[in-house]
């Protein structure tokens, strides 16, 4: 398989990103604090985080005692009651309480689900062993397949308890993650229960401890299902490498595959990580081989596929290294990324659930997973929060507290041997405030400034404008956010975001502003303005205006006419817009000109073929021969080597 086959395999599924925009209008660029120091909003505490102790004690206490599906189901609407009668009372500033009621409603929701009968002795072990249930039940939402999570890790639990409980996060990791496939096969590929015990075994010593990372990035060891030899041939040989990444250019590289597209020295032989090493590859073979070495060694790494200038597919490398002013851990996607060939976007497998995410996504998300757990659950908590908060919308019920004080008689019974709560004790509870649009843009307002990267909140917020329950005027708050923290690191995770909240704006002359000045945000990113003009374009031409809608297609076409992707796209659309005015004499001047500012590569046919200046020539070339222009065409077919 040549790197340009690699490239246009997709791992599994399309990708996975969601997306947003429209602050631009409504308010002037904001500095706020990069995404490290970001503060949630100051709100006013409604009581010490002592006074809710006891809700948390009888909800947690209740859960441990139920035994059937419709027990848990009445016990996650009670905890579900309860927490929007607590948010009635005012938002405290410490969120344990709530951090302790989504923590239950979603045990009630996966338990209830489950079989008991099957699943009796698992649900059991994880209500009385919080500290991995509260990762898996985070974990779990990411999942395709939630019955193959609940069946890996009660694999783990039956076959190696002891280490699960030592590894929590690494379990999770594990028992949510799809194993990677590579393009060639594994030989002797370990299994699950055997791979999660090379990186409890403590004879391997491992760069990270792998007892402080968070599921999230263990996942990129938990989906290699690489040979245990071949892991401990690694770790043998490449324990004191200073810097493992590197190990990208050991790999000889196979020019006369490259150059000469001779068969692979490696085709004839196993896959292995020390035939890679003897025999070469090409970038794939390099990327994989640094790939798996890393994983070998304890450090989270994965593949990294993009198209850079001339269209022609690469294959990098992606790690967790030390942050670059020593403190900390950080994702790094530059090894084997040739700045020369403007690799903008790199496209990698997310194991949870094995679509593809922009690499600017994990850069994104992996650094955020990388803060404290309880930062993390409490942005969880606050958008989970804002969902119900939406559900409940003016339920003037709530303000009654029945679900409260009656959890407070419950908790005055069983725990007779603790303080009472009291009408006393509850005074600092008094419904103050509605449940209503407010509460619900302030909660969705927290959570994204605890963890602007966390997917679900954002996709609550399209969800809302889809449906015009967040007015449009209202986006600016969460979007400045966004842009501030994202927009020059991140900035596919950016842009994405823009594009999928742009139709969500009804109004054209707003809907146009929006996309005009978001081109010009991303002015240093060619391919992304090509992206949003592509978009632009689609809704200029669905509204019947063809001429503007044209103007946008030939823009983009033109900023990314050394794409494959949305160049190309963009071509294509702007053409069938001139064969239906019949009009192709037009056609065939833009593409002579997009044809002519397009690089051109002297490689092997293999490859050239994947470029943008071999596929704009073939389509001048047929074009050219449609119009009875046939010398022309032949030269163009001389110069991309068809003739």
């Amino acid at each position: 398989m040549s790197d340009g086959e690699f490239f246009n395999r997709k791992l599994t599924g399309s990708c996975g990103i969601m997306s947003l925009v429209a602050f631009f209008f409504f308010s002037t660029w904001t500095t706020w604090p990069a995404l490290a120091t970001a503060q949630p909003p100051k709100s006013p505490a409604t009581a010490p985080a002592s006074e809710d102790a006891w809700l948390s004690r009888i909800i947690i206490d209740e859960l441990s005692r139920c035994q059937t599906a419709q027990e848990y189901a009445n016990l996650r609407k009670t905890a579900s009651d309860a927490a929007v009668e607590r948010l009635a009372c005012g938002i405290p500033a410490n969120m344990d309480v709530f951090i302790d009621l989504v923590y239950a409603i979603r045990a009630c929701r996966l338990l209830s689900a489950a079989d008991a009968s099957a699943n009796g002795e698992l649900n059991k072990w994880l209500i009385s062993n919080r500290q991995v249930f509260r990762l898996f039940l985070r974990a779990i939402e990411e999942c395709d397949s939630p019955a193959q999570a609940w069946k890996n890790l009660g694999e783990l639990v039956k076959s190696a308890e002891k280490d699960v409980l030592e590894y929590p996060a690494l379990a999770v990791a594990f028992a949510t993650s799809v194993p990677l496939e590579n393009y060639r096969p594994q030989p002797n590929p370990a299994g699950l229960l055997e791979s999660f015990q090379y990186y409890t075994d403590p004879k391997n010593r491992f760069v990270y401890d792998l007892h402080k990372l968070p599921y999230e990035v263990l996942r990129y060891l938990a989906d290699t299902r690489l040979s245990i030899d071949e892991r401990k041939w690694a770790l043998a040989n490449f324990a004191g490498n200073k810097n493992p990444p590197l190990l990208y250019f050991a790999v000889p590289y196979d020019l006369e595959h490259y150059e000469k597209s001779k068969p692979r020295k490696n085709a004839s032989q196993d896959y292995t990580l020390q035939n890679l090493l003897q025999l070469g590859g090409v970038c794939a073979d390099q990327a994989y081989f640094a790939s798996q070495v890393c994983k070998s060694l304890g450090i989270p790494g994965t593949m990294v596929k993009g198209a850079g200038s001339g269209g022609v597919g690469h294959v990098w490398l992606a790690c967790l290294r030390t942050a670059a002013n020593g403190t900390g851990l950080e994702w790094d996607s530059q090894t084997g990324r040739y700045k020369v060939y403007n690799f903008y976007t790199g496209i990698v497998r997310n194991p949870s659930d094995g679509k593809e995410i922009a690499d600017s996504q994990l850069l994104l998300t992996g650094t955020a997973s990388l803060m404290a757990l309880q930062k993390l659950e409490t942005a969880d908590a606050e958008v989970f929060l804002a969902r119900l908060a939406d559900q409940r919308r003016d339920d003037n019920s709530v303000a009654a507290l029945k679900t409260i004080k009656a959890l407070a008689g419950t908790h005055n019974d069983r725990f007779k041997d603790l303080p009472q709560v009291t009408d006393k004790t509850l005074k600092y509870l008094v419904p103050k405030r509605k449940i209503d649009l407010a509460m619900l843009e302030e909660l969705v307002d927290m959570s994204i400034r605890q963890n602007t990267s966390q997917v679900p909140v954002w996709e609550f917020i399209i969800e809302l404008r889809k449906t015009d329950r967040l007015p449009v005027e209202h986006l600016d708050r969460f979007f400045n956010v966004l842009v501030a923290n994202t927009s020059k690191q991140f900035p596919e995770f950016c842009c994405t975001k823009v594009l999928q909240i742009i139709p969500t704006i009804r109004d054209d002359a707003t809907r146009d502003k929006v996309c005009q000045k978001t081109i010009g945000m991303f002015g240093w990113r060619p391919d992304l303005q090509a992206r949003i003009l592509l978009d632009w374009g689609d809704s200029l031409r669905d509204r019947g205006k063809t001429d503007d809608a044209l103007k946008a297609y030939q823009q983009a076409a033109s900023q990314a006419s050394n794409s494959v992707g949305v160049g190309i796209e963009a071509a294509d659309r702007a053409e069938k817009i001139y064969r239906q005015a019949n009009k192709l004499p037009q056609a065939i001047v833009m593409y002579q000109g997009l044809f002519a500012q397009t690089n051109k590569m002297d490689i092997v046919m293999e490859f050239r073929q994947q470029t943008a200046y071999y596929q704009l020539g073939k389509r001048l070339a047929g074009l050219l021969m449609e119009f009875g222009n046939v010398v022309e065409a032949r030269k163009i077919l001389s110069l991309i080597g068809e003739e």
